[in-house]
């Protein structure tokens, strides 16, 4: 009985040891497997946070210097000898390449007699100098356009003298239609009486005050006011221009 129960002891000691031995190869796997994903995060990271080499940048050349386009001068005695001499040759295409370019040149000195008799300032504004400009199509006076701008702080009047301009027809349609009456205490434009000649003048709240005046055969003056008070002033500047004297330069009926 003895030998037996020593038996049985001696079988459930080697279970036991079986067991622990066991579960401490679970453990250490059980670890090793945990060591082994902590590495394979910390690795993870490592490469987010390493940084990537910048990419090379573009070679290309970047502009730094250069003055720009000169003004092409017009040579009209030249211009009109070329017509001439084309017209004599038959190639009329030639010729009248050669009209408008004198043409060009012609209404662009027209136009600098203009901007020269025009007042060097209105009230407080001086005139911005690198705004003078004169463009001309050389077509028979349909695309002459004077241009100049007086500015003070935020308060600006652009004028605008062109020949034959839609802003010419678009007026012209308005004057000869009558217009309209209207009960508003503040109508948005109306007709006025500028130095004799029939005018529009309008306001709108964020472009100012715009006032038109069609005058000779096919030409418009055009004066736009930014931040003036009130329609007296805009007037009281416009009145600084003399329509005769513009239409005198350009030779209008």
């Amino acid at each position: 009985m003895r030998k037996i129960f020593t038996l049985l002891l001696f079988v459930f000691s080697l279970s036991f040891i079986n067991q622990a031995y066991a579960q401490r190869f679970l453990d250490k796997l059980k670890d090793k497997t945990e060591d082994k994903i902590i590495d394979e995060i910390f690795k993870e990271e490592e490469k987010k946070e390493t940084p990537t080499s910048p990419q090379p940048e573009s070679q290309q050349a970047t502009n730094t210097r250069g003055e720009g386009l000169s003004a092409a001068a017009i040579d009209v005695p030249a211009s009109i000898d070329a017509a001439s001499g084309s017209y004599k040759s038959g190639n009329y295409s030639a010729s009248r390449n050669s009209i408008r370019e004198a043409i060009q040149g012609i209404e662009l000195e027209i136009g600098k007699k203009v901007l020269e008799s025009l007042p060097q300032s209105v009230k407080d504004l001086s005139k911005r100098d690198s705004d003078d400009k004169v463009t001309s199509s050389g077509i028979n006076f349909a695309g002459l356009m004077i241009e100049r701008t007086y500015a003070k702080g935020d308060q600006e009047l652009y004028i605008a003298i062109g020949n034959n301009s839609a802003w010419l027809s678009s007026i012209n349609l308005y004057l000869g239609s009558g217009g309209y009456a209207t009960t508003e205490e503040q109508p948005n434009y109306k007709k006025v009486t500028f130095q004799g000649y029939q005018a529009v003048i309008e306001f709108d709240e964020s472009a100012g005050y715009k006032l038109s005046v069609p005058f000779g055969q096919s030409s418009i003056f055009v004066l736009n006011g930014i931040n003036f008070s009130n329609e007296q002033e805009m007037m009281d500047a416009a009145s600084k221009f003399s329509i005769e004297s513009i239409k005198k330069q350009l030779g209008e009926q």
